[in-house]
């Protein structure tokens, strides 16, 4: 059994084992995700976006990898925001930082920052396999 923070009591396995259990079956790649716990997504969503931590570094795994940290909640890119969310690789750490563009990829200025309304969550325990929520759709 692996670390406690990241095991699914409802699915007997750590969250990274799930994701990957999902991607396989919907026959895609892993994207990169952010894990936190479910504290910290309740705070992305009061707040009205995700940001990137002061202390730098990256925050999101790169593609493929899966969960690099242990948590019991993951977050990731939605799938249709790819134009206004660049993912770039850290100088400072093993792997992505998120860079968000208000008006498409390159036009303007980016932020440090990711509206809710660009990303959402993994819900294990939504049958068969788990399910990916927005996070805007989460009660306030």
């Amino acid at each position: 059994m692996s670390d406690r923070t990241s095991w699914i009591r409802g699915r007997d396995k750590t969250l990274d084992d799930c994701i990957k259990e999902y991607f396989l079956a919907m026959r895609e790649p892993v994207p990169p995700v952010h894990v936190t716990d479910l504290q910290g997504l309740r705070a992305i969503r009061a707040a009205g976006h995700w940001q990137q931590p002061a202390r730098g570094g990256a925050s999101f795994s790169p593609p493929g990898i899966g969960t690099l940290r242990n948590g019991d909640v993951a977050i990731r890119v939605k799938p249709g925001s790819e134009d206004y969310v660049e993912m770039r690789h850290s100088s400072s750490a093993f792997g992505l930082v998120p860079l968000f563009w208000p008006d498409g990829i390159g036009q303007g200025s980016s932020k440090s920052y990711v509206l809710i309304e660009h990303l959402q969550y993994y819900h294990p325990l939504r049958p068969p396999i788990g399910d990916w929520i927005d996070i805007a759709d989460l009660p306030g």
